[in-house]
């Protein structure tokens, strides 16, 4: 026997060799036969089932990275894991593992993911060993994990307690994005049902993950559990870009984690999710939380139907209104938004109308020189919102429209009246009601 060597080019630049072994015999090979091969002063132990063995040396890794945070991992087993030494160009002190929380760091460790910050695009080579099998150890949540020297299938992970919920495993590239290959190089987040162990591996023995109740990716292999009613997305100035999906019901228990998302990235880190850390949520009411280094900000809507109200927050200070329909991109300036509340119009009033007709005391009450009235309608009616002396002179009319079911409220300017006792009447589809008030300047 004899073998020929050709030289591979692996995924990252790492350098392989394939061995063919041609029988010139006549009797098939044994391991008897053919023992080990001497390579390059590397026992070599060779597979004579197929006749062909793939020989890792110590190899290199080309990682390119972007401006801002990026997720890495190490892709070969290298002597000195400190992050200066590897990533010479990024931020001091900006690595960072997780452990139920980030924690700084200064050297890597193999299977482990990390956020890693440059101040600009950029790539460095890294040589070491290959890395053909790892085993990690997972906590039930979140685990920020890395792969091996290999680009490996999820669904090729061994997983022997099937503790992997599927649909968790997210990159990073600016913004959080679902995949299905761990690649060398990169960190990745993974979502265990519960602690246990997971083995990534060279040629993955498959194991416990599932894609029979669940997606992959949502972009790519569709919702299953769930009615998709449209969706919302989210784009900064500089391009990065998250889309939220909107759903009639959300599942209840386990199977909804495949729709959650991992935790925020560092300040400075573009993100956009629903409040509950998932990024499918019904479209009744929606907060969605945003974070972003560059603006403005670029929301749209998609493949929805009837008429949304789109409210840029702070805390509780409502910082710009407006009304959005499919299709609507609606731009916002201001830096101090935090998140974004979306209302179906229609859903909304329809769950809040109220059940009868009320008119509510003003407030405040003594007042100068403005006061608020507020009052219910429980259906479409004609309104009549009046003020009078008590006199039972009329000294103004508030409101004298039709108007929808729902909340309504009307501001009164007694600015250019006396102090003293008014009423002021609601008059709509029959109903009536008086209520006193006191101007005291």
């Amino acid at each position: 026997a004899y073998a020929g060597i050709n030289p591979l080019v692996g995924s990252g630049a790492l350098l392989f060799l394939e061995v063919e072994l041609i029988n010139t015999g006549t009797s098939p090979l044994t391991w008897g036969d053919v023992g080990f091969w001497n390579l390059a002063a590397n026992e070599v132990p060779v597979d004579t089932d197929n006749g062909t063995v793939h020989v890792s040396h110590a190899g290199e890794h080309t990682k390119q990275y972007t401006p801002g945070w990026n997720l890495v991992g190490l892709p070969l087993s290298v002597t000195d894991p400190h992050y200066k030494t590897l990533y010479p160009a990024a931020i001091d002190e900006t690595l960072w593992k997780y452990n139920g929380g980030y924690v700084n760091e200064t050297e890597l460790e193999e299977g482990r993911g990390y956020w890693l910050r440059f101040p600009g695009s950029g790539n460095v080579v890294i040589t070491g060993e290959t890395i053909e099998t790892i085993t990690l150890t997972l906590a039930t949540g979140w685990n920020l994990i890395a792969g091996i020297s290999y680009n490996v299938q999820i669904t090729e992970i061994d997983d022997p307690n099937g503790i992997i919920i599927p649909g968790t495993l997210w990159g990073f590239s600016g913004t959080y994005n679902q995949t299905e290959t761990l690649e060398p190089g990169n960190g990745y987040w993974l979502r265990a049902s519960g602690p246990g162990s997971i083995t990534v591996e060279k040629e993955g023995i498959g194991g416990g993950t599932s894609t029979d109740e669940a997606f992959i990716t949502h972009e790519g292999a569709g919702f299953d559990a769930v009615q998709l009613l449209g969706s919302f997305s989210v784009e900064d100035a500089s391009g990065n870009m998250q889309r939220l999906y909107f759903v009639e019901e959300m599942v209840e228990g386990k199977k909804s984690l495949q729709y959650s998302m991992p935790p925020l990235p560092p300040s400075g880190g573009f993100d956009a999710r629903f409040i509950n850390d998932f990024y499918v949520g019904t479209d009744h009411e929606s907060i969605i939380l945003v974070q972003s280094p560059s603006y403005p900000l670029t929301v749209l809507l998609e493949d929805v139907e009837g008429e949304y109200i789109l409210e840029a927050m702070r805390g509780e200070e409502i910082l710009e209104t407006h009304t959005v329909y499919a299709g609507s991109a609606v731009r916002f300036m201001s830096e101090s938004i935090e998140y974004f509340r979306l209302l179906n119009k229609e859903r909304f009033i329809a769950e809040n109308l109220p059940d009868d007709y009320g008119l509510s005391q003003n407030y405040p009450n003594p007042f100068n020189p403005s006061t608020t009235i507020e009052y219910a309608l429980p259906q479409d009616a004609f309104v009549r919102l009046e003020v009078f002396n008590m006199l039972g002179q009329r000294v103004a009319v508030l409101v004298d429209d039709e108007q929808q079911a729902g909340h309504h409220s009307v501001v009164f300017d007694g600015s250019q009246l006396a102090s003293g006792v008014y009423m002021y009447r609601l008059a709509a589809d029959g109903f009536i009601n008086v209520k006193r008030f006191v101007l005291l300047k």
